[in-house]
């Protein structure tokens, strides 16, 4: 308040209040000497109810629309060099082939899949993953790794969307028969 970056305003009757916390963090040098201090304020949404202190609600998430819009400015403009580091582009009369090649060997090599084998369908789609079968992983951090590398091949792999949708359900809390299912 001293520096005048908020000011406090009297609770307003009948209107549910969102608490939140202060999370604190410091941040290193590749050295591991200390480079600066962050902190940010976490509201607690949960106390929210639908239709009574919100109506909608924003995902920060990137949308094939935007991935097509972006790429045809970026081929307008001549600006290839970028696309080719992420995108295999190919210019055909129907239009653009674009692919991952170098990608998703990456993500295979991140997954210790190096020396897999294709298939045709990378996943079963009358099997269900259960939320509560097998043991918790130790660290989540690969699990959550991968999956999100997956979801960057859903635009140019239209084979996999159901797959990963599966995978990226269990976010929160994935097991050993998860972490199974991604690679």
């Amino acid at each position: 308040m001293s520096n005048n970056t908020w000011s406090l305003v009297p609770h307003p009757p009948g209107v549910n209040l969102v608490t939140g916390k202060w999370i604190f963090r410091h941040k290193f040098h590749a050295d591991g000497s200390l480079d600066r201090y962050k902190a940010r304020w976490l509201l607690r949404g949960f106390t929210q109810c639908l239709d009574i202190d919100y109506y909608d609600t924003f995902n920060p998430v990137v949308k094939p629309a935007i991935v097509c819009t972006v790429l045809s400015l970026a081929l307008s403009l001549r600006t290839g060099r970028f696309i080719s580091s992420i995108l295999a582009v190919h210019r055909r009369p129907d239009g653009l082939f674009l692919s991952q090649p170098q990608y998703i060997l990456d993500v295979f090599e991140c997954a210790g899949m190096s020396d897999c084998k294709p298939c045709s369908t990378p996943v079963d789609t009358h099997a269900k993953l259960s939320a509560l079968a097998g043991d918790l992983l130790s660290d989540a951090t690969h699990y959550r790794s991968l999956t999100g590398a997956l979801q960057y091949l859903i635009f140019t792999r239209l084979d996999i969307p159901y797959g990963v949708l599966q995978v990226c359900l269990h976010m929160h809390a994935p097991r050993d028969p998860h972490l199974s299912a991604v690679k």
